[in-house]
């Protein structure tokens, strides 16, 4: 089964029942609901993490690589006792998650 994005199902519903309402007249409601459709994609497209879930929490992830210095930055800000450095530091190099980021810190960290 595929997963369904909730924002885009959202979006989905308010676009078609705007189409519905210009159809039976009620342009008013209509054009409303239309552009609460747009702003959501409009926002879904700028800012992907709105409503608590991660466009990548479905799809499938893919492993988080480091080079050689990345990961040489990650241990020296976990040995400096500063985890949450080297998880921004993670995020920053691999492009993943915060959630991704922090549980790589915690498999680094041997946590």
């Amino acid at each position: 089964m595929v997963p369904i994005d909730p924002r885009a199902l959202l979006r989905f519903i308010l676009l078609v029942a705007g189409a519905l309402a210009l159809f039976r007249g009620n342009v008013e409601v209509g054009i409303i609901l239309i552009a609460f459709g747009v702003v959501l994609g409009i926002m879904n497209r700028a800012s992907p993490n709105i409503g608590g879930t991660e466009r990548g929490d479905l799809v499938e992830k893919k492993p988080i690589e480091l080079t050689d210095e990345q990961l040489t930055e990650v241990i020296k800000a976990l040995d400096a006792g500063n985890k949450v450095e080297a998880v921004k530091l993670v995020h920053q190099y691999s492009g993943a998650g915060l959630k991704a980021s922090k549980d790589y810190v915690d498999a680094v960290a041997g946590e």
